[in-house]
């Protein structure tokens, strides 16, 4: 009985050597397999990349895909790139893309499509005393330092909502998005009515009340917090009351919206 016990131990351990042999060698030939160059990203096509720099979109993919997984797994293996990695640090490193988008083209080569923000706006600081302004884009989300040369084609919005530009991580949102979208189609839709005297700046306060500086010296004022329709109604409306029907509204220092049907407006030089 001994010696069938013996050769049964004996099959079972040549058993298990045999099996682990050929994990080993499975494991082995999978390794050598994604380590051969036809599965190994070698080319980098981008899209979209205007502000940001193709090689500079290009030389960031490279980083997040070098080196390896547990000493073995190559990241640049089309078949185990660190896709959400290369949107995320991409999208981190580069505040003017709003989307980025990885995906293999082929076995050797990724396709990296970007979408890069477009400025609508600019937000120059907490008030208007404040020095330097960066580029908003339609969500109202703060993404780049402005040149000083894009001051006029923009309106300025201020507001001590967002913090400091010498110490706000880029991007940064100004308001909410929601806020934002319908205060800046309001500034448009009001800028309409007016276009021999543009908008030049928007001032959000600690209270919500907004102030909106046209170039003529005219202001006007209304609350973050009522609609912008309603306001947008209330504007028009006052327009063909007197005493607008008889004066241009640079004629007047200011018109007040936020209470109600009443208006509260004073002409310059009373």
């Amino acid at each position: 009985m001994s010696q069938v016990r013996a050769r049964r131990r004996g099959r079972r351990a040549r058993t298990a050597l045999l099996l682990v042999t050929l994990l080993l060698a499975l494991l082995g030939g999978i390794i050598w397999f994604l380590h051969a160059p036809f599965v190994r990203v070698a080319a980098i096509y981008i899209s979209g990349a205007e502000s940001v720099t193709q090689a500079q979109v290009r030389e960031a993919v490279r980083n997040a895909i070098s080196g390896t997984y547990l000493y073995a797994i190559p990241k640049d293996s089309i078949f185990f790139y660190p896709k959400r990695t290369i949107e995320q640090s991409l999208i981190e490193r580069f505040p003017e893309l709003k989307s980025v988008v990885v995906r293999a083209d082929n076995f050797d080569t990724l396709a990296v499509a970007v979408a890069e923000r477009a400025p609508q706006a600019l937000w120059c600081g907490a008030g208007a005393s404040s020095t330097g302004c960066a580029l908003m884009d339609d969500g109202g989300v703060v993404y780049a330092p402005a040149a000083d040369f894009s001051g006029d084609a923009y309106v300025h919005y201020f507001g001590a909502v967002v913090p400091l530009l010498a110490g706000a991580p880029l991007p940064t949102q100004y308001l909410t998005e929601k806020n934002y979208s319908a205060l800046s189609a309001l500034v448009v839709a009001i800028g309409e009515t007016q276009k021999d005297d543009p908008i030049g700046q928007v001032v959000v306060d600690e209270n919500n009340d907004v102030r909106v500086y046209f170039w003529k010296d005219f202001l006007l004022i209304f609350s973050l917090n009522d609609d912008s329709a309603d306001v947008y109604e209330r504007f028009t409306l006052a327009l063909t009351a007197e005493p607008f029907t008889t004066h241009a509204l640079p004629d007047f220092e200011y018109l007040d919206l936020r209470f109600g049907d009443k208006l509260y407006y004073k002409l310059k030089g009373q």
